[in-house]
């Protein structure tokens, strides 16, 4: 009898301990999870147009604004707040800024703004302006703040330069 209660102690104590595991496990992973993604040379109907060109038949051909395209996804379960978004670069001797007023965000979507688990918040930057912040080491970083965390997120990307 003594050996039956033994066994079924230790199968609850080790049901209890993996339950205690599952709990710290899954309190880990609850929270916003942050996808932070940068693509550049991208165009959209929308933008800019550059120049305008005409051929013999009068046909116009237009050369648009190239964007870099910021795209910023919750696939957590709990809502954060973006607060913030910035490129910066090292110019000589110091740091150059670009901030959150020059991203053209879309849909109407400024920041401050609350990302629901599952949703997307997304942006763009003209390319012509990367190149006033990323100096003579031609890179950008992308920074963002949001609620969930201290540390922002943040994106480096390589500026070619038109030469």
């Amino acid at each position: 009898m003594a050996d039956i209660n033994r066994w079924i102690s230790g199968i609850g104590c080790t049901t209890g301990f993996l339950a205690f595991v599952w709990n710290i496990f899954t309190w880990i992973r609850s929270g916003p999870r942050i996808i932070f993604k940068v693509r550049p040379n991208t165009f959209y109907d929308d933008g800019k147009i550059k120049e305008v060109f005409k051929d013999e038949k009068g046909n116009e051909s237009k050369i648009l604004e190239s964007y870099c395209h910021l795209e910023v996804i919750n696939r957590g379960n709990i809502a954060t707040t973006l607060l913030n978004i910035k490129a910066e670069g090292v110019m000589c001797g110091g740091r150059a800024f670009i901030e959150s007023c020059r991203f053209e965000p879309h849909y109407g979507l400024k920041l401050p703004y609350v990302l629901t688990p599952g949703n997307i918040w997304s942006c763009r930057l003209e390319e012509s302006l990367l190149g006033l912040v990323s100096g003579n080491k031609h890179e950008c970083i992308f920074v963002l703040h949001a609620s969930c965390r201290d540390k922002p997120y943040t994106k480096k990307l390589r500026v070619k330069t038109s030469s």
